[in-house]
């Protein structure tokens, strides 16, 4: 039982254990179905894919073709533009075709060449398809920054715009926006550092360019690049080589002519020859700046309104610039820079080179060459310029000289021919001395001044000295030799000559070393003769007569001194009878004024000069006398003078003597009452104004309230105004710690 039990269960379980697999299996069939319905559809999705991706690489394929065929056509393009490039000669046809070329092979609406011009502040549109007809070639874009023209000259890379109406670094121009430009690509031709412009491509839909498109513009604004180099490398060797056969043309040209005007009318023919320059003109200027004379080539007509100018000595900008400066002006943009000049509009482009012509800091005028721009900063055409001007300019130095030596030369002849007739009428004889062989030319009026004919004198220099008296040699070849040694401008000395018959004639000497070499020593000098023998006898005579008036003036003075010491002492015998006390001191007064003419006398007496005194002289010993006069104590009152040299003239000594015994005898007799001390000052001195001031001062007690200097009452002070008026001098009374009184004349 427990067997069957044991089975039953065991069979119980093997069933239970039986259904569990059953479900198991059902639910992996359940499994395995979803599974064969995912996978189907996985496979669906597989197939889809790689329809999908089929249809996508025969798409790319397409424009991957596509692609490379425009490539290819981009390709061709720039070999087409490379051979056009290494063909064509002239740029402005070159860019003509690069343009039509790159719409062509792009499909744009629009392509352009834009042309940096001189001052780099507008872009011109150079050539160009699509725009306005009448814009080509006149048509301006500015180059600030916030412009794609502006931004693009400082980019390195090409400048790919998608939307020009959302852009954000800058601007479109209004060149663009009048065309309703939308996307485009610019890029700089040449560089950053050294642009000649930018190449742009313009659409009037939005668009998506691709590298190949970015590329392709810079390529081609690289041949272009190139071409300009090449194109400019050309050009600056075919002008140069212009420009160096007009030089050697004027240079030729110079040695020949020496004719100032000729001269610059056929250096600018010979300038602007073969177009080695597009115009030339030079102006002659004075001292003044006004013009001498002018020429031009290339300009014809246009050219009167400056020269009229330059008449009129008003200078335009690039004149005066010239004139201040020795290097070139360099005239990029006349129209801008030079306003004020008539040939604005008139010359080549407006560009030209302005220079002045100068030779050993002399400034002759100015010259002026118009050129093209890709010319204008060239260092090797400044130096050409430097070069052909300073030529010029020594051209024109030559010439003057030139026409100074004819003019000095002619000069010389009628001056010779004058001299000649002068030394006739003058009856001078001459001699023309070498001195470096001591061979000497004498006319005919020297050899007959001593009594000789020409033939009995030999020409050297010995005949003269032998017959030059003996005294006289020593200083004679002393006064010769300074100014032979170049120490005087001059040769002068007076001597005696013995004629033929033994007599003694005096000479007067004159000549100048006309000649020297490079050291200094003189070759040539000419000496003229004069017979002054009468001239001299006449002076001794007179000198003899001079004697004897300064002997008779002498005596006057003396005799005059010796009257008034006389007429001084009868007045010192009549005072000793004199009683009163008052009527002496008027004796003394007297004596005095009279003793002051009697000092001037005997001054004269013993003086050389009867015209004048030394006035310090005077002051000084009639000072001295007046002390003594008046018995002055010295230790009580002293004297102090202050004098200068100066010398006055015996019309102003009489009077001026006068005045110091006035002055000095009322400081004595007034200022220092009972033994009071004190000092009077005597001042001498000459002003600036060249006039003569003479003052006495005190520190005494005053001058009196109660008396009016003006209207004396006194003898003393009537004759200090009388006198001051006679001399016709100033008066000047200070009243302050003393007494001055000033006297200017």
């Amino acid at each position: 039982m427990n067997d069957e039990n044991k089975t039953k269960k065991q069979l119980i379980d093997e069933l239970s254990n039986m259904r569990k697999k059953l479900a198991d299996i059902d639910k992996i069939k359940t499994e395995n179905k979803h599974a064969r319905k995912e996978l189907r559809l996985i496979a669906e999705d597989i197939t889809k894919q790689k329809i999908s991706e089929r249809k996508l690489l025969e798409s790319e394929k397409k424009e991957a073709e596509t692609a490379l065929k425009v490539h290819a056509k981009q390709q061709e393009a720039i070999s087409k533009l490379g051979q056009i490039a290494l063909n064509e000669v002239e740029l402005e046809t070159l860019f003509n075709k690069t343009v039509k070329i790159i719409k062509n092979t792009l499909k744009v609406d629009f392509c352009k060449v834009l042309e940096l011009l001189p001052l780099g502040n507008k872009l011109l549109l150079k050539s160009g398809v699509g725009w306005k007809k009448s814009l080509v070639g006149k048509a301006t874009v500015k180059t600030e920054k916030d412009s794609q023209a502006g931004y693009t000259l400082l980019s390195s890379k090409p400048l790919v715009v998608d939307d020009l109406r959302t852009e954000k670094r800058f601007k479109g121009s209004q060149l663009l926006i009048d065309h309703k430009v939308i996307s485009g690509i610019s890029v700089i031709i040449g560089g950053i550092k050294n642009p000649f412009g930018v190449l742009g491509i313009h659409t009037t839909v939005k668009h998506k360019f691709s590298q190949h498109d970015v590329n392709f513009i810079q390529s081609v604004a690289n041949v272009l690049a190139n071409a300009i180099n090449h194109n400019l490398s050309n050009e600056k060797i075919k002008h140069l080589n212009l420009v160096l056969q007009a030089i050697r043309d004027v240079n030729q040209l110079i040695t020949q002519e020496k004719n100032r005007s000729r001269l610059i009318k056929s250096a600018c023919k010979k300038l602007i020859s073969n177009r080695g320059y597009d115009s030339c003109w030079i102006a002659l200027l004075d001292d003044r700046k006004k013009l001498i004379f002018s020429a031009q080539a290339g300009l014809d007509k246009n050219f009167e309104p400056l020269k009229k100018q330059l008449k009129r000595g008003k200078l335009n900008e690039c004149c005066r610039k010239a004139l201040k400066k020795p290097e070139v002006i360099v005239i990029k943009d006349s129209l801008s820079e030079y306003s004020d000049c008539p040939l604005v509009g008139r010359e080549m482009e407006n560009r030209a080179l302005c220079i002045r012509l100068e030779h050993t800091g002399h400034i002759y005028g100015v010259m002026s060459i118009s050129l093209p721009l890709y010319l204008i900063d060239s260092k090797k055409e400044h130096n050409l310029l430097q070069e052909v001007s300073s030529d010029i300019a020594f051209a024109l130095h030559n010439i003057e000289i030139e026409s100074k030596q004819k003019i000095a030369e002619q000069a010389l002849k009628e001056s010779e021919k004058r001299l000649e007739l002068a030394l006739k009428g003058a009856e001078l004889g001459t001699w023309d001395w070498n001195v470096k062989t001591g061979e000497v030319k004498f006319n005919q009026r020297w050899s007959e001044m001593l009594e000789y004919s020409l033939d009995e004198i030999k020409p050297h220099v010995r005949s003269w000295k032998k017959l030059v008296h003996p005294d006289d040699i020593p200083e004679v070849e002393k006064i010769l030799n300074a100014h032979l040694e170049g120490k005087t401008n001059l040769y002068e000395a007076e001597h005696r000559m013995r004629t033929k018959s033994g007599k003694w004639k005096w000479i007067l000497d004159k000549g100048k070393v006309f000649e020297r070499d490079r050291d200094g020593k003189p070759l040539r000098a000419v000496i003229t003769h004069l017979d002054i023998s009468k001239h001299k006898n006449a002076e001794r005579k007179i000198k003899a007569s001079l004697k004897e008036k300064e002997i008779m003036l002498q005596e006057i003075h003396h005799r005059v001194k010796n009257n008034l010491q006389i007429i001084i002492s009868l007045l010192r015998l009549q005072a000793r009878f004199i009683k009163d006390k008052q009527a002496r001191e008027l004796f003394k007064d007297s004596q005095s004024r009279i003793r002051s003419m009697a000092l001037i006398h005997e001054k004269l007496y013993r003086s050389e000069d009867f015209t004048q005194v030394n006035f310090a002289w005077y002051i000084q010993s009639f000072s001295t006398h007046l002390f003594q006069t008046y018995f002055v104590d010295s230790t009580k009152i002293k004297l102090n003078m202050d004098l200068d040299d100066i010398k006055i003239d015996i019309n102003k000594a009489i009077p001026c003597g006068i005045l110091i015994n006035e002055l000095v005898s009322n400081s004595i007799k007034h200022a220092f009452p009972s033994g009071r001390k004190g000092e009077i000052k005597i001042r001498l001195k000459q002003t600036k104004a060249r006039r003569v001031s003479l003052a006495v001062k005190d520190n005494g007690v005053g001058f009196p309230k109660n008396i009016d200097f003006r209207k004396p009452e006194t003898l003393g002070l009537q004759l200090i105004n009388d006198l001051s008026k006679q001399i016709r001098a100033t008066l000047r009374v200070e009243i302050k710690a003393g007494t001055k009184i000033t006297v200017i004349f």
